[in-house]
């Protein structure tokens, strides 16, 4: 049953208000995002990563303020703050950003708090699944902070199953060793479970996140309390297509292919899960969720 803004305006807690706007997120979100596609496309050349807070702030402004028209106030925006969110999981095409967000009354009566799950990838322009929320009763941070680390927390939104992109083999000459490296910092997370029967499933998730895009465990590392797990996989050059599927054989040479993370013409970008080091080698294959990219490979 579809949740009206009366009903919101009548039942003004913190579940309701984040069913609304996932709701706004399953009816508009992947049309938008095909809209806004060649637009988002160029700020990434220009800027890299910032141009996700772009497309945030774009797609959530609007949903923003019809609610505040009944009243309700957003403290970091209902599109997030970078400097109110953690990053910690997830190998570089499908990382998870999470945005709190404190929603009170005009009259100052604070709600709960929004949690902004936000996937998108450090190596091209894309969002691999839909952003999804969270409703909190708390607005207590170190009550915020503890259940964003919690995997059973996160898992408990549904991990997405779909395998991103499809992309073409680039092999160096034979005899040569070249990696690509990425690096998790919420492993730990996995081990430290409330329920304990969990713990074996929740790593082996976490860990076939990284497996379903090629990348192997090379190493674990424990520094200032957090269990550090270092990837490793054979570097390969992207082909887009569309709906993110396999291109099939365009003609294009290797030379015409990008290597994920390194810069282009434009610039250099940022990268989080980052210190990668960039190589070649080959990779696996994989459907997608789409939000579609218009355009031949």
């Amino acid at each position: 049953m579809a949740i009206t803004l009366d009903t919101v305006r009548t039942n003004k807690t913190i579940r309701t208000i984040a069913a609304y706007v996932q709701q706004y997120i399953d009816e508009y979100y992947q049309e938008q995002w095909q809209q806004e596609y060649e637009e988002l496309l160029a700020a990434w050349k220009k800027s890299g990563e910032r141009s996700y807070t772009l497309h945030l702030h774009k797609f959530f402004t609007p949903l923003q303020k019809e609610l505040e028209q009944i009243g309700l106030k957003f403290a970091q925006g209902l599109h997030g703050d970078l400097f109110q969110s953690i990053e910690n999981w997830g190998p570089l095409e499908f990382r998870e950003r999470y945005y709190w967000i404190v929603v009170s009354e005009e009259q100052e009566k604070a709600l709960g708090t929004l949690i902004l799950r936000f996937f998108h990838s450090h190596l091209e322009l894309n969002t691999p699944h839909p952003p999804s929320f969270i409703a909190l009763e708390t607005t207590d941070i170190s009550e915020i902070i503890k259940t964003v680390n919690s995997a059973l927390v996160r898992t408990g939104f549904g991990t997405p199953q779909q395998v991103v992109f499809g992309y073409k083999e680039s092999r160096v000459q034979e005899g040569q060793t070249a990696w690509q490296y990425g690096v998790e910092l919420g492993l730990a997370d996995t081990l430290t479970a409330d329920l304990s029967a969990f713990n074996d499933s929740l790593v082996d998730s976490a860990l076939a996140n990284w497996g379903r895009y090629g990348w192997e465990l090379a190493s674990v590392a424990s520094h200032n309390g957090r269990l550090m797990a270092f990837f490793k996989r054979p570097i390969f050059r992207w082909s887009r297509g569309e709906s993110h599927r396999l291109c099939q054989d365009t003609g294009q040479s290797a030379g015409d292919l990008r290597v994920p993370g390194a810069p282009d013409e434009a610039g250099s970008r940022d990268s989080d899960a980052g210190r990668e080091s960039h190589r070649s080698g080959p990779g696996e294959t994989g459907t997608s969720y789409s939000p579609e990219p218009p355009g031949p490979c």
